[in-house]
């Protein structure tokens, strides 16, 4: 990445920054089921079997969904790919604190598969656009948003969720989006 942005700042920066703010979104969504989970079970009746699929889906979907998502990133490119990472995540959160169980389930798939697609094309825009003296400055930065958005949701959920509720608990993951 070279040149600067009128402001003064190099691109690279601005580059990392939103790599920062994309992985913000990539774990937060799925542990922040984990707080409300007995709030979830007495809500909507989940079976422990049905909870444990629920906490499970966005795994599976890394697995199963990873070909697919590559391809998706091959065909449409890596800056669309993120865009429809972030607007699945958004679409996923609101659909699985919406409604009942169905919309629950839904929602965690659509989160997964989301959250799949962002696994693989964040690391292919840095591998692309960064130097690889550089490189590792970038998976740094997203390593550690990936960890700090699961922190942060961790600490938020719960008391977000005594406070108004697990619905709104889980919709607020939706800000970062």
């Amino acid at each position: 990445m070279r040149g600067r942005f009128p402001a003064g700042i190099p691109r690279s920066y601005i580059l990392l920054a939103c790599i920062g703010l994309v992985a913000l979104n990539l774990r937060g969504p799925i542990v922040a089921v984990a707080p409300v989970v007995d709030r979830i079970q007495a809500d909507l009746g989940f079976s422990p079997a049905l909870l444990g699929l629920l906490t499970s889906i966005p795994v599976l979907c890394f697995s199963l969904a990873a070909p697919l998502a590559s391809l998706a990133v091959r065909r449409w490119g890596a800056e669309f790919a993120v865009t429809l990472t972030i607007l699945g995540v958004l679409a996923g959160v609101l659909v699985r604190s919406a409604g009942g169980p169905v919309l629950v389930v839904c929602g965690t798939v659509v989160i997964g598969l989301a959250i799949t697609v962002g696994n693989i094309a964040v690391p292919l825009i840095v591998r692309r656009d960064f130097p690889p003296s550089r490189q590792g400055t970038a998976m740094g930065i997203y390593t550690a948003a990936l960890n700090i958005g699961s922190f942060l949701t961790s600490v938020v959920t719960a008391p977000l969720a005594g406070l108004a509720g697990w619905r709104v608990a889980l919709a607020a993951v939706a800000v970062l989006a």
